[in-house]
């Protein structure tokens, strides 16, 4: 029943009745915040499935796995409250390691080396 169901599977259900819709915008706000790491990557497959229909996904999120998926990445910062607020970097989230304003950038640069590392 509904009432059984974790969050990350509640949202991916309501994601899911989505998939017949085309030509939709989606604003999602941390969507993969308190997911296991297998329960991000489902729930990237139904994004790519949304996506793939003709939707638009905007979402605001700090999960570098997603980051690192998205088609186009905007980081704002540099920091937060009245530090922060500027675009920092606009582009594919790939280059975004060269930009020494981006914290997201950054961060991508070293968990692409630790990955690299380790596998």
């Amino acid at each position: 029943s509904m009432t059984t169901l974790s969050g990350g599977e509640l949202q991916r259900l309501k994601l899911a009745f989505q998939l017949e819709n085309t030509g939709q915008i989606y604003f999602l706000d941390e969507p993969t915040s308190g997911l296991h790491l297998q329960d991000t990557l489902k729930l990237l497959r139904l994004f790519n499935d949304l996506v793939n229909k003709g939707n638009t996904l905007v979402l605001i999120e700090h999960n570098l796995t997603v980051i690192s998926q998205a088609d186009w990445l905007i980081d704002m910062g540099p920091d937060a409250g009245k530090y922060g607020g500027r675009i920092c970097y606009s582009g594919i989230p790939s280059d975004s390691i060269q930009n020494k304003g981006s914290r997201t950038g950054e961060a991508l640069r070293v968990a692409m080396s630790y990955s690299d590392e380790y596998y």
